[in-house]
Formats: C-alpha cells, structure tokens, sequence
C-alpha cells in the first residue's frame, strides 16, 4: 500500500513539473515541456494569441488524452512522467474503445488511451502526423 501511494505520489509531482514557466512582458504562461518539444515559445505564445482552441486541444492531447494507472510490483524502474510523449502511443489509438499499454513488468504503469470517441478535443491525424514527423527528422 505504501509502495502504491509513493508511486502516485511520484506520478502526480511529475505532472506538476512538466510545466514551464515563460515570462513575457512581465506575465507568465505555462507550457508543457512535451509541448516545448514540438513548438518554440514564440510559436505557443502566437498560438495562444491568435489561435487559443488550437493550443487548448494541444494541451489536452499532451496532458488528458490519457490515464496513467500504477501497477503493483517489485523493483520498478522509474517512468519519466514528466517528459511523456503520448504522440508515440497514438498509433494504438482506437475510435471506439480504450487501449490498454502495459508497463507493469518494468516500469509497475499502465497507459489507457481514451478512445478517439472519448476526447473532449479531437486533433485530427494529420496534425498529429506533422508533429511526429517535426521531431523525427
């Protein structure tokens, strides 16, 4: 039981952390490091200017797309939650049901995808294509 809330413990800190902090003109704005990853600052803070539903679904996909469930075990191996990139699990993604990616041997996790269906913000893959293919090459 102990193990469990530590390892809850653990994971709800490292969602606190995955944010950032960026000053511009004296206020601060929060981007997620996964966001960071596949934008500049610049490019996130035009977003939120002049397309904020656009930022929004990026924030949703990157932070709630998903459940992460921990997994009781033995000699688990930390996860970096807060570096999380859910764009590599996309492709498990169904319309219609949850997917399930087992972590539990190594890492005592689970990862549930919401189902397409299920998203309050729907990116389409196309956006998601452009993404991955910004970080793969």
């Amino acid at each position: 039981m102990t193990k469990a809330l530590l390892i809850t413990l653990f994971i709800f800190t490292s969602f606190i952390t995955t944010a950032q902090i960026i000053t511009d003109g004296g206020s601060a704005t929060r981007y997620d490091n996964r966001l960071l990853k596949y934008y500049s600052v610049e490019e996130l803070d035009e977003m939120r200017i002049n397309r904020p539903t656009e930022l929004k679904s990026y924030e949703y996909y990157f932070q709630n797309s998903y459940i992460i469930e921990t997994v009781a075990g033995t000699d688990c191996v930390d996860y970096d939650l807060a570096n999380f990139d859910i764009l590599g699990y996309e492709a498990s993604r169904s319309w219609n049901s949850r997917i399930t990616i087992d972590l539990s041997g190594k890492h005592c996790i689970r990862i549930i995808l919401l189902s397409t269906a299920e998203l309050e913000y729907k990116l389409t893959i196309h956006d998601l294509q452009i993404l991955y293919q910004q970080n793969n090459n």
